[in-house]
């Protein structure tokens, strides 16, 4: 018999698992809601120096996950960005476990190279440049120092939004930035869907926001080509940040997907 349902709210980089605290009341019908704290991340030790991969932190994940609730039970993941990476990274590893995926705009920029003369011609040159940059995916002295982590917030905001921080906020993000590092280098490194299996079945939730980069669209468009049965919401107005920039209508759809899980799982069996 399974154990405890378990929700798992895997967050992003550069935040903390705090951005998931307002939606644990959304997710609770679902299971009880975990909210793991990435390697390097505080209240972790820091990392500095150190190689770390999306494999690594999958494996953090699974370990919280385990002390959490170590009898198993089903489990449902909620992430974003770089969490979703850690989660379509994680799933081999729960197996049959996983019941329902939940990914606003998971930054898979690997699984994009296979089919790269497909994609939007921005997206394409997105993915090309970062990969031919001498230094942001290879300089270890210039990856996580300031200047890096500013390119990373600005990329993913608008310009200046690094320099437009509380001076709080940018020190906690520069004591990460070595760990951000490795993260942006995870998703730039191993194909996350080379070996990943899902079920026809599972319910899938693909979010995203309508003023997000065009990167991230393609991420999005690549998984429902392969996922025809997920389902695609997108946020106007929003951007990749949504999650904790616009919480209230990602509560909204966030609600949307767990009553979807509940509907789709309701005369399925629970077996080990």
């Amino acid at each position: 018999m399974y154990d405890t349902p378990t929700v798992l709210l895997l967050h992003s980089t550069a935040t903390t698992a705090e951005m998931w605290a307002p939606y644990e009341a959304i997710v609770a019908p679902l299971g009880a809601p975990l909210r793991p704290v990435h390697i390097g991340y505080p209240p972790r030790p820091p990392v500095n120096g150190v190689v770390v991969t999306a494999a690594d932190d999958a494996a953090t994940v699974l370990q919280q996950l385990d002390d959490a609730h170590p009898g198993g039970g089903p489990v449902d993941i909620v992430a974003h960005s770089y969490g979703g990476l850690v989660a379509l990274t994680l799933a081999p590893l729960l197996g049959t476990r996983l019941r329902s995926l939940f990914l606003f705009e998971p930054t898979l920029f690997s699984s994009l190279r296979p089919v790269v003369d497909t994609i939007d011609a921005e997206a394409r040159a997105t993915l090309e440049g970062f990969a031919n940059d001498p230094h942001f995916l290879h300089d270890d002295q210039y990856g996580g120092s300031e200047p890096w982590i500013e390119r990373f917030i600005d990329f993913w905001n608008r310009p200046g939004s690094w320099q437009r921080m509380p001076p709080a906020q940018q020190a906690v993000i520069r004591t990460i930035g070595w760990k951000m590092y490795q993260e942006v280098r995870s998703v730039n490194g191993p194909d996350a869907l080379e070996q990943l299996t899902l079920p026809a079945s599972m319910p899938i939730t693909l979010a995203l926001g309508s003023r997000t980069p065009a990167i991230a669209h393609a991420v999005i468009s690549l998984l429902a080509a392969r996922y025809p049965n997920a389902r695609i919401v997108t946020l106007e107005g929003t951007g990749h940040m949504a999650p904790v920039t616009h919480v209230a209508p990602t509560r909204d759809v966030l609600a949307e997907h767990v009553a979807y899980v509940l509907h789709t799982t309701a005369n399925q069996p629970r077996t080990s």
